[in-house]
Protein backbone atom coordinates (compact mmCIF):
# COMPACT_ATOMS: atom_id res chain seq x y z
CA UNK A 1 0.00 0.00 0.00
CA UNK A 2 3.02 2.74 0.91
CA UNK A 3 3.98 2.06 -2.67
CA UNK A 4 0.68 2.74 -4.68
CA UNK A 5 2.39 6.81 -5.20
CA UNK A 6 5.15 5.05 -7.65
CA UNK A 7 2.13 3.94 -9.54
CA UNK A 8 1.11 6.42 -10.69
CA UNK A 9 4.30 8.11 -11.96
CA UNK A 10 4.03 5.36 -14.31
CA UNK A 11 1.65 6.91 -16.16
CA UNK A 12 4.50 9.90 -17.24
CA UNK A 13 7.31 7.33 -16.83
CA UNK A 14 6.03 4.73 -19.16
CA UNK A 15 5.10 7.52 -22.26
CA UNK A 16 8.56 9.56 -21.78
CA UNK A 17 10.50 7.04 -21.72
CA UNK A 18 8.93 5.09 -25.07
CA UNK A 19 9.05 8.88 -26.47
CA UNK A 20 12.77 9.52 -25.48
CA UNK A 21 13.52 5.55 -27.23
CA UNK A 22 11.56 5.83 -30.35
CA UNK A 23 14.09 9.34 -30.25
CA UNK A 24 17.11 7.71 -29.82
CA UNK A 25 17.24 9.41 -26.42
CA UNK A 26 18.74 6.48 -24.50
CA UNK A 27 22.00 8.80 -23.43
CA UNK A 28 19.02 10.68 -21.52
CA UNK A 29 17.38 7.83 -19.81
CA UNK A 30 20.89 6.80 -18.80
CA UNK A 31 21.69 9.64 -17.07
CA UNK A 32 18.61 10.25 -15.86
CA UNK A 33 18.82 6.88 -14.25
CA UNK A 34 22.03 7.53 -13.07
CA UNK A 35 21.45 10.30 -11.26
CA UNK A 36 18.26 8.85 -9.92
CA UNK A 37 19.80 5.73 -8.77
CA UNK A 38 22.63 8.08 -6.52
CA UNK A 39 19.75 10.04 -5.49
CA UNK A 40 17.40 7.16 -4.33
CA UNK A 41 20.90 5.89 -2.45
CA UNK A 42 20.96 8.84 -0.12
CA UNK A 43 17.44 9.21 0.21
CA UNK A 44 17.00 5.48 0.99
CA UNK A 45 20.09 6.27 3.99
CA UNK A 46 18.02 9.22 5.13
CA UNK A 47 14.83 8.01 5.76
CA UNK A 48 15.99 4.37 6.85
CA UNK A 49 18.65 4.98 8.73
CA UNK A 50 18.75 9.15 10.10
CA UNK A 51 14.74 9.30 10.81
CA UNK A 52 14.52 5.35 11.23
CA UNK A 53 11.52 4.69 9.39
CA UNK A 54 12.49 1.28 8.49
CA UNK A 55 10.71 -0.37 5.77
CA UNK A 56 7.98 2.49 5.31
CA UNK A 57 11.27 4.98 4.95
CA UNK A 58 12.41 2.23 1.98
CA UNK A 59 8.70 2.54 0.96
CA UNK A 60 9.04 6.30 0.67
CA UNK A 61 12.02 7.18 -0.99
CA UNK A 62 11.04 4.65 -3.77
CA UNK A 63 7.43 6.73 -4.58
CA UNK A 64 10.41 9.91 -4.34
CA UNK A 65 12.74 8.08 -6.40
CA UNK A 66 10.01 7.15 -9.05
CA UNK A 67 8.48 10.40 -9.18
CA UNK A 68 11.84 12.18 -9.62
CA UNK A 69 12.60 10.10 -12.66
CA UNK A 70 9.27 10.66 -13.94
CA UNK A 71 9.38 14.41 -13.79
CA UNK A 72 13.24 14.56 -14.87
CA UNK A 73 11.75 12.71 -18.20
CA UNK A 74 8.91 14.96 -18.67
CA UNK A 75 11.03 18.39 -18.21
CA UNK A 76 13.44 17.08 -20.80
CA UNK A 77 11.16 16.42 -22.92
CA UNK A 78 8.82 19.28 -22.89
CA UNK A 79 11.53 21.55 -21.97
CA UNK A 80 15.16 20.69 -23.81
CA UNK A 81 13.80 18.00 -26.51
CA UNK A 82 13.84 19.72 -29.86
CA UNK A 83 11.77 16.90 -30.94
CA UNK A 84 9.31 16.98 -27.70
CA UNK A 85 6.17 18.31 -27.64
CA UNK A 86 5.64 21.41 -29.80
CA UNK A 87 2.02 22.36 -28.32
CA UNK A 88 -1.54 20.83 -29.04
CA UNK A 89 -3.32 20.44 -32.27
CA UNK A 90 -5.93 18.29 -33.83
CA UNK A 91 -3.48 15.63 -35.36
CA UNK A 92 -3.32 14.43 -31.59
CA UNK A 93 -7.35 13.45 -31.62
CA UNK A 94 -6.70 11.41 -35.43
CA UNK A 95 -7.80 7.23 -35.09
CA UNK A 96 -8.06 8.25 -31.16
CA UNK A 97 -10.92 5.37 -30.50
CA UNK A 98 -8.37 2.90 -32.42
CA UNK A 99 -5.65 3.80 -29.76
CA UNK A 100 -8.33 3.80 -27.10
CA UNK A 101 -9.22 0.12 -27.52
CA UNK A 102 -5.45 -1.03 -27.86
CA UNK A 103 -4.71 0.68 -24.40
CA UNK A 104 -7.98 -0.51 -22.40
CA UNK A 105 -7.08 -4.33 -23.79
CA UNK A 106 -3.34 -3.90 -23.45
CA UNK A 107 -4.38 -2.68 -19.22
CA UNK A 108 -6.96 -5.30 -18.83
CA UNK A 109 -4.69 -7.91 -19.63
CA UNK A 110 -1.59 -6.51 -17.28
CA UNK A 111 -4.09 -6.09 -14.60
CA UNK A 112 -5.15 -9.64 -14.86
CA UNK A 113 -1.45 -11.15 -15.25
CA UNK A 114 -0.39 -9.61 -12.18
CA UNK A 115 -3.64 -10.23 -10.14
CA UNK A 116 -3.42 -13.90 -11.28
CA UNK A 117 -0.04 -14.04 -10.06
CA UNK A 118 -0.92 -11.95 -6.70
CA UNK A 119 -3.52 -14.69 -6.29
CA UNK A 120 -1.18 -17.71 -6.36
CA UNK A 121 1.03 -15.79 -3.97
CA UNK A 122 -1.74 -15.05 -1.49
CA UNK A 123 -2.71 -18.15 -1.95
CA UNK A 124 0.12 -20.29 -1.42
CA UNK A 125 0.46 -18.61 1.61
CA UNK A 126 -1.99 -20.60 3.29
CA UNK A 127 0.16 -23.61 3.06
CA UNK A 128 1.68 -25.81 5.79
CA UNK A 129 5.46 -23.51 4.95
CA UNK A 130 4.29 -20.44 2.91
CA UNK A 131 7.79 -18.84 3.08
CA UNK A 132 9.41 -21.79 1.00
CA UNK A 133 6.29 -21.90 -1.56
CA UNK A 134 6.67 -18.15 -1.87
CA UNK A 135 10.11 -18.37 -2.70
CA UNK A 136 9.88 -21.12 -4.88
CA UNK A 137 6.98 -19.51 -6.89
CA UNK A 138 9.07 -16.26 -7.14
CA UNK A 139 11.70 -17.83 -8.38
CA UNK A 140 9.60 -19.62 -11.21
CA UNK A 141 7.83 -16.57 -12.18
CA UNK A 142 10.95 -14.86 -12.40
CA UNK A 143 12.58 -17.51 -14.25
CA UNK A 144 9.89 -18.24 -16.88
CA UNK A 145 10.06 -14.77 -17.67
CA UNK A 146 13.49 -14.61 -18.18
CA UNK A 147 12.87 -17.35 -20.71
CA UNK A 148 10.75 -15.95 -22.74
CA UNK A 149 12.61 -13.01 -22.85
CA UNK A 150 16.19 -14.64 -23.70
CA UNK A 151 14.97 -17.16 -26.30
CA UNK A 152 13.58 -15.88 -29.66
CA UNK A 153 11.24 -18.27 -30.53
CA UNK A 154 9.57 -18.33 -27.09
CA UNK A 155 9.37 -14.58 -27.20
CA UNK A 156 7.78 -15.22 -30.16
CA UNK A 157 5.21 -17.38 -29.38
CA UNK A 158 4.79 -15.39 -26.01
CA UNK A 159 4.24 -11.93 -28.31
CA UNK A 160 2.08 -13.91 -29.96
CA UNK A 161 -0.35 -15.36 -27.73
CA UNK A 162 -0.54 -11.92 -25.98
CA UNK A 163 -1.36 -10.22 -29.23
CA UNK A 164 -3.97 -13.07 -29.35
CA UNK A 165 -4.99 -11.67 -26.02
CA UNK A 166 -5.12 -8.18 -27.53
CA UNK A 167 -7.17 -8.90 -29.98
CA UNK A 168 -9.51 -11.37 -28.29
CA UNK A 169 -10.22 -8.50 -25.77
CA UNK A 170 -11.01 -6.06 -28.92
CA UNK A 171 -13.67 -8.11 -30.18
CA UNK A 172 -11.79 -8.29 -33.12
Amino acid sequence: MQVMPQMFSLAINFPTQKFLQAQSKVGVLAWIGFAAFVGHIIIIFLFVNVFKWGTTGAAVAYDISAWLVALAQLIYVVGWCKDGWSGLSWLAFKDLWSFAKLSIASAVMLCLEIWYFMMIIVLTGHLEDPVIAVGSLSIWYVQGRAKVKSKPILRLIYTDVLELDNLYLLGI
